[in-house]
């Protein structure tokens, strides 16, 4: 997603492999848990993912999927923020 064209006027190669690597240094996999998922999404294919998000004790869940931002946050007790509010928090 960072070596997109459109992206390049905004950061450099370095820094999105930068971005990366610190983002990947903060980040923990999660094995998905078994279903069936509760319905928490406007599009059931995303249940999978809030349960995954709340399985895991997530912190923040970034996404750009409009069904996921429509999501009370707090139903969850999970931030669910855009890439650019990510971007902001970490400033």
């Amino acid at each position: 997603m960072l070596a997109r064209p459109r992206l390049r006027k905004y950061l450099s190669p370095e820094e999105a492999v930068r971005f990366v690597t610190d983002l990947a240094a903060q980040t923990t996999l999660l094995v998905d848990p078994p279903g069936p998922h509760p319905a928490m999404c406007r599009d059931p294919r995303d249940d999978s993912l809030v349960a995954l998000a709340r399985s895991g004790g997530t912190d923040a869940f970034v996404t750009g999927d409009l069904d996921l931002l429509a999501i009370d946050a707090s139903q969850l007790n999970i931030a669910i923020l855009t890439p650019r509010q990510l971007i902001g928090r970490l400033g």
